[in-house]
C-alpha cells in the first residue's frame, strides 16, 4: 500500500513505516542536518533540503 519501506543489512530485513514522501524526506534532511551545514558540501546540494527539514 505504499507506507512501508524494506531495508535489508545482510540477513535482516527492517521494515519502517512511512507516512509520505516529503515526510521521508524531511527525516532524512533532518539527518543529514549537521553535516551539511558544517561542511563544504557544494550549495546546490544543501539546496535540495531546504524547506524539508523537520523541527
Amino acid at each position: 500500500d505504499g507506507t512501508q519501506l524494506a531495508t535489508l543489512d545482510g540477513y535482516t530485513i527492517k521494515l519502517w513505516r512511512v507516512d509520505t514522501l516529503d515526510g521521508l524526506l524531511a527525516r532524512g534532511c533532518a539527518l543529514v542536518h549537521s553535516y551539511l551545514t558544517n561542511s563544504s558540501v557544494k550549495p546546490e546540494l544543501k539546496a535540495f533540503c531546504y524547506g524539508l527539514r523537520e523541527e
